[in-house]
Parts: structure tokens; sequence; C-alpha cells
């Protein structure tokens, strides 16, 4: 059993290279076509949009499943989720107000505020 968590087979490991480099170049393009508010972490929706992002780019690149065109669909799914979502916002206050955390004023030039 310990042998299976150290060793791969080595036919695999090109595809896991390929497989990432294709994965990295689509989350560079989506966040280039959607913007880079997406992985913002601005709100809840952008921190939860970069843990997906994260973890979709991990099991693509590393597991059997999801295939690496399920990642990149998926991946296209969340981008354009979080597009979707920057639309609704700068449509509707409401949304912003649901979905957007309100700033905290920590500090008043040398002065921390309590």
């Amino acid at each position: 059993m310990f042998e299976k968590w150290i060793t791969a087979d080595w036919s695999e490991i090109p595809w896991v290279i390929f497989s990432a480099v294709v994965a990295y170049a689509a989350i560079l393009l989506y966040t280039r076509i959607v913007g880079l508010r997406s992985l913002s972490k601005m709100s809840a929706a952008d921190f939860v949009m970069t843990v997906a992002v994260g973890s979709l780019f991990a099991s693509t690149t590393s597991l059997a499943a999801p295939s690496l065109v399920i990642g990149l669909v998926a991946l296209a799914s969340l981008y354009a989720g979080q597009w979707a979502l920057a639309w609704l916002r700068r449509q509707f206050n409401f949304v912003s107000r649901v979905v957007d955390n309100q700033p905290l004023l920590l500090m008043c030039g040398r002065t921390i505020l309590d």
C-alpha cells in the first residue's frame, strides 16, 4: 500500500503535465475575459470563486475524473457565473448589498480606530 502512495505509472506523468498546462492556460484566458474581479476576494462570492477554481484546477490536473474537457467546462461555468453575478451587482443595488461585504475603516491617517 505504501508503494502505491509514493510511486506512479510513468506513462501518466506527461498527461498530468499536459492537463496542468492546458488548465492553467484556460484559467489565465478566462480571467482575462471576465476580469481580475473574479479572483479579488472582495466578497464571499469572490472567495468561493477562488477556492472553487483552485479545487477544480487541482482535481483536473491530478485525477482521472473529471477529465480535462469536463474540468475546462466546469471552470468556464464558474467564470460565467462570476461574470453574471458581477453584471447583476451593477444592475441591481439589492444584489450588491446581499453579496458584497461592507468595508470597515480601521485607520484614519496614523490613528487606529477602535
